[in-house]
């Protein structure tokens, strides 16, 4: 990314955010998307490969940054980020707390919970406190991607909701 698009990127908490994500989880390759032309689409795209499998392996990153206990998910994210999941594309809502210091990932199922809850949801699958251990970090967005085809998101098409909710959380569980 040039020198302009990393001081656009700067000027918000989650552009702040999005730049400390990509320093740190250097495993994962990330795309910037630009939202300003289809509303609600996540903010990021990694791109990785697996350590164990050497699959290759992508996801969404919604970027949420907070004071209080509002994250502020657009009808469109939310949207979004549950159609993702209806397809086994995993993706995440990735929200920083900036007064408790701490970070949660939300797989993007459970977007309503987050909207619904804020950040004290108790919907996430991880939770780390500053100073963040980036490595677990880039571990836990690093999904086998040999078990999407078996189920990642809890809406399935075909199947009723809550169908796959313990494999996702013993996914994170194993990390």
């Amino acid at each position: 990314m040039g020198k302009v698009g990393l001081q656009e990127m700067a000027s918000t908490p989650e552009g702040r955010f999005g730049i400390k994500l990509r320093s740190n989880c250097s495993k994962i390759h990330f795309l910037k998307m630009d939202s300003w032309s289809t509303p609600g689409i996540p903010d990021l795209y990694g791109v990785y490969e697996h350590e164990e499998t050497k699959l290759p392996g992508t996801f969404w990153a919604e970027l949420k940054c907070t004071k209080i206990n509002r994250l502020g998910l657009s009808p469109q994210q939310v949207a979004i980020n549950l159609k993702l999941s209806e397809y086994n594309i995993p993706n995440y809502i990735l929200a920083e707390s900036l007064s408790l210091r701490q970070l949660k990932i939300f797989p993007g199922f459970v977007v309503q919970d987050a909207a619904t809850d804020g950040f004290k949801s108790k919907s996430h699958v991880a939770c780390f406190k500053q100073p963040y251990p980036w490595i677990e970090i880039q571990k836990s967005l690093m999904i086998d991607p040999s078990i999407i085809h078996h189920g990642y998101g809890i809406v399935s098409r075909g199947r009723g909701a809550g169908s796959n909710e313990s494999s996702i959380r013993d996914i994170f569980h194993n990390i």
